[in-house]
């Protein structure tokens, strides 16, 4: 993590430096989560924030199933499905 001092402009807009903006993966147009706790401001590039929530979706299924492909057991189901239509 690193600091950086950015200044407010007159119309509440903050200039997110290059190298905080490369390291977030963001650029212009892309979103971003801005969460106030206390006297701060975290900022997270809304890329991230999925890929983390997918990556610990991924990791609870390999908990709760080890060795399994639910996707490969899903088009299994769904051929029997269709063999028996």
């Amino acid at each position: 993590m690193s600091d950086v001092v950015a200044t407010i402009d007159v119309h509440g807009r903050i200039v997110v430096p290059k190298r905080i903006r490369e390291s977030l993966g963001v650029g212009a147009g892309d979103q971003i989560l801005l969460r106030s706790t206390e006297s701060r401001v975290v900022m997270t590039s809304i890329n991230a924030r999925r890929d983390g929530a997918i990556a610990e979706l991924r990791r609870e299924i390999d908990r709760l199933a080890p060795g399994r492909s639910l996707s490969e057991e899903l088009i299994r189901e769904r051929r029997a499905e269709a063999d028996r239509e």
